[in-house]
């Protein structure tokens, strides 16, 4: 495989990032956040280039749109899609091969086509839909965007991503857009979108347990790239 200092992981959010510095801690991974969407995606790529990366892989969390997918899958697609499936981009085949060859002893990895969009698809009946449209087995806001950039700069490009919330699992309209274009979470629009559209304890308790359950996942993840997964 690539040397791990000649690898970088750009995350859309802040979480994502804190969770694979402390799993490549000390194995020369470099680690960029892009934030959600298609503004500060190109600025992440060239700043990994001048780094020298040789591998640029868009790593995080997504959002399964496949019903067979659970969370915690792992997705590393052959293709990505963008603008509903209308424009593919198709990922680096020995770069692919690779990373599911590394981890899918460990976890269910599946090769299915990613979709990325401009905006969050957090509701069942929008899953329901692009699946049906695309075939997608998973979305998420960042990796159409960066592929766009590494293939500009002539970079590598892959995906790795962990399945957050499934098929049959919206997020609340109060979670939907509390992140700041840099992917951090604003907390007081937190506060405020919860007193405003309280989703339930249940669902919250449902959404924590996903989440602890990704972080855990993509933290298994980023040491096995980085070698670190001997050390612990």
């Amino acid at each position: 495989m690539s040397s791990p200092s000649a690898i970088a992981l750009i995350t859309g959010m802040h979480f994502e990032k804190v969770v694979a510095d402390k799993a490549v801690a000390g194995s020369g991974i470099k680690t960029y956040i892009a934030g959600p969407g298609a503004k500060n995606g190109r600025q992440a790529v060239q700043q990994a280039a001048r780094y020298g990366a040789k591998l640029i892989v868009s790593f995080g969390v997504c959002g399964g749109l496949d019903p067979d997918l659970k969370c915690g899958n792992v997705i590393i697609p052959r293709k990505i899609l963008l603008d509903e499936g209308a424009t593919s981009i198709t990922t680096d085949e020995a770069s692919v091969s690779m990373l599911s060859q590394l981890v899918e002893q460990q976890f269910y990895v599946k090769n299915g086509d990613m979709l990325c969009t401009g905006k969050a698809v957090t509701q069942t009946g929008d899953k329901a839909r692009l699946f049906n449209a695309t075939k997608a087995v998973a979305v998420d806001m960042e990796s159409g965007f960066l592929a766009l950039e590494a293939e500009r700069v002539n970079l590598p490009f892959a995906v790795m991503r962990v399945v957050h919330d499934t098929a049959d699992q919206p997020i609340p309209p109060a979670l939907a857009s509390i992140s700041n274009d840099d992917g951090q979470i604003n907390p007081f629009g937190l506060i405020i979108a919860l007193i405003r559209h309280w989703p339930g304890l249940a669902v919250l308790k449902r959404l924590a347990n996903n989440d602890a359950i990704a972080r855990d996942i993509m933290a298994s993840l980023a040491r096995i790239l980085s070698g670190n997964d001997d050390k612990k």
